[in-house]
């Protein structure tokens, strides 16, 4: 009778034994399952490793701005409105190809500007082209500085933006203002202000 009960004993602790194993074993695979399900949510909600990078190999070229630009001005100084030049001079390399860089234009200038008033100005310099517009700083004479900034309008055939002379002599005046120019030529301009000293 006593090894009747001794085996029914160790039989029903196996037995609690392989219960707690299947229930230990459940609990794990419940919280493997929800770790997944968390890994997908996150995933879900954007983790870092899932943006997508951009191609850096992919470059925009600059726009062609090559050739004469001429076009109306409104300063908003004194000087009112006027007439402009803009030349470009756009460096190419080997294939043919435009890159950023503009050149200076010392022979032809690559800014002429004539306002209503009388006043006038003219110089070169150079700056960068970009695949929306460009940059320029221009030497006007003497320390007399010009920022031209501007870009083009969907077709390519016309440049709005602005100017802003600095460091100039007292008797100059302020300028700076906006201007709106077209393509006139492929080949450089012509100068307009003949009554400025230097001319």
């Amino acid at each position: 009778m006593r090894r009747f009960i001794k085996g029914i004993t160790v039989a029903a602790a196996s037995a609690i034994f392989v219960s707690g194993m299947v229930a230990a074993s459940a609990r794990s695979a419940r919280a493997q399952q929800s770790d997944q399900n968390d890994a997908q949510y996150e995933g879900a909600m954007g983790a870092p490793g899932t943006v997508a990078q951009p191609d850096k190999t992919t470059k925009t070229p600059p726009i062609n701005l090559n050739g004469c630009w001429s076009g109306t001005l409104l300063d908003v100084n004194s000087a009112g409105p006027g007439n402009g030049y803009l030349n470009f001079d756009q460096v190419t390399n080997k294939k043919g190809q435009l890159q950023k860089k503009l050149k200076p234009m010392k022979s032809t200038h690559n800014i002429d500007i004539l306002w209503n008033d009388g006043s006038c100005a003219f110089g070169f310099g150079g700056g960068v082209a970009t695949s929306t517009g460009f940059h320029e700083k221009l030497h006007a004479g003497g320390k007399c500085k010009v920022t031209v900034t501007g870009n083009t309008t969907d077709n390519g055939d016309e440049i709005t933006g602005a100017y802003d002379f600095r460091g100039c002599p007292t008797s100059f005046g302020p300028h700076s203002g906006t201007f709106t120019m077209t393509l006139t030529s492929s080949g450089a301009c012509g100068h307009i202000t003949n009554g400025c000293p230097g001319n």
